[in-house]
């Protein structure tokens, strides 16, 4: 490993798990990768010490992509589906309405 990713002081983190120092920092950082904004200065010096970890980002990566990303699509569209259903009938009823006066 170069010593570009290592502290100069003993008790300094060293980059590789400056990422995932705790759970809420993990959090984050996962969501960066989920955005697939900046997920390569993540996975890079966490992959230069463990060579097998790309096999954790990439399943992360594809899961989200193919389960997460395309459930949420669904919610939002059932979502506009029932309020648009609701405002067409609402309408209708109005129209209705007006015609029986």
């Amino acid at each position: 490993m170069s010593n570009c990713y290592k502290g100069t002081a003993q008790n300094q983190m060293t980059p590789t798990h400056a990422y995932f120092e705790d759970f809420w920092d993990t959090l984050y950082n996962l969501l960066v990768c989920q955005t697939t904004c900046n997920y390569p200065d993540i996975m890079y010096p966490i992959f230069a010490e463990y060579r097998f970890s790309f096999l954790f980002f990439m399943l992360f990566i594809i899961s989200n992509y193919f389960l997460l990303y395309n459930m949420i699509i669904a919610i939002f569209y059932f979502n506009f589906k029932e309020i648009l259903n609701s405002d067409v009938n609402d309408l209708v009823l109005k129209k209705k309405y007006h015609l029986l006066e």
